[in-house]
């Protein structure tokens, strides 16, 4: 704020001068300020993948591994493919199917489970 007067006193090309070089300086910070902005996403979207790639190597493939797998921003609520899609339905079928829900009585405790459970 002192620099203000001191501005003023000069002559109107030296002000103009001034805040030339004001402006190009602003422009060169929001310039870096931006790339760096980018620079960032980029790297996050890398460390994202990496880690998408560790979490599917460990769950050794199956429809429900991809389907928690976290997206990068650029594809968030992206679509599924028409494989992914058929994987998850059957996925979804094999689960709430009828043998999937199947009761039935333990000979042991004379309590009713599910199939599953007594195997």
């Amino acid at each position: 704020m002192q620099l203000r007067p001191a501005i003023r006193r000069l002559s109107a090309e030296l002000q103009a001068h001034v805040l030339e070089v004001a402006a190009a300086k602003e422009k060169d910070r929001k310039e870096r300020r931006r790339q760096s902005f980018v620079k960032a996403q980029a790297k996050r979207c890398q460390v994202q993948q990496k880690r998408r790639e560790d979490q599917q190597r460990a769950a050794k493939a199956g429809p429900e591994a991809d389907f928690r797998m976290a997206q990068c921003t650029g594809e968030f609520l992206s679509l599924p493919t028409e494989e992914q899609n058929r994987e998850r339905i059957a996925a979804f079928i094999d689960r709430t199917g009828n043998e999937a829900l199947a009761r039935g009585v333990c000979i042991v405790c004379a309590r009713e489970m599910m199939y599953g459970e007594g195997e």
